[in-house]
This record gives structure tokens, C-alpha cells and sequence, in this order.
């Protein structure tokens, strides 16, 4: 098997989970921990969902009415000449 070294730095997270996980796992649990670290990552965006909905007063009526808004600012060019011409 060859090691491959990386360079680079480690952020806090990343050396707590390598210090808890330095042993041997199966694939199957590598799996499993990977399906803990995502549940855990979409509850955490879910709740900062939830906290900027709450903080901004939004609800579904005002979420579809931006949807819907248009604030595209038209620009110029020499090919909007081209095509009025044809």
C-alpha cells in the first residue's frame, strides 16, 4: 500500500476526528459514520434555515413573490443592435 502525504493544515475539527478515529474500521461503519456526520451537517443548516426565516419575518406568500420578481437590469450591447436590425 502506498502513503501518500498531503500538505496541508488541518482544521480543529478535522484533528479531533482523526485523534477519535485512529484505529482500523470496517467499510461498513465508515459508511454509517459518514450518514451520522451528514444527518448531523442538514439539521445544522435546517435550524440556521429555520432561525433566518424567523429573523426575517418570511413566509411561503413572500418566498413565492421574490421567486417571482424580476430585478434584472437589462444591459447594453452592440449585438442587441445586430438582432433589431434582422
Amino acid at each position: 500500500m502506498e502513503t501518500t502525504i498531503i500538505n496541508t493544515q488541518f482544521t480543529n475539527a478535522q484533528v479531533e476526528i482523526l485523534k477519535m478515529f485512529s484505529f482500523k474500521m470496517e467499510n461498513e461503519d465508515i459508511l454509517k459514520l459518514k450518514q451520522v456526520f451528514q444527518n448531523f451537517l442538514i439539521k445544522k443548516l435546517d435550524n440556521l434555515t429555520d432561525d433566518f426565516w424567523d429573523k426575517n419575518n418570511l413566509d411561503d406568500t413572500k418566498m413565492e413573490a421574490l421567486l417571482n420578481k424580476h430585478e434584472r437590469i437589462p444591459y447594453k450591447s452592440k449585438y442587441n443592435k445586430i438582432i433589431k436590425q434582422n
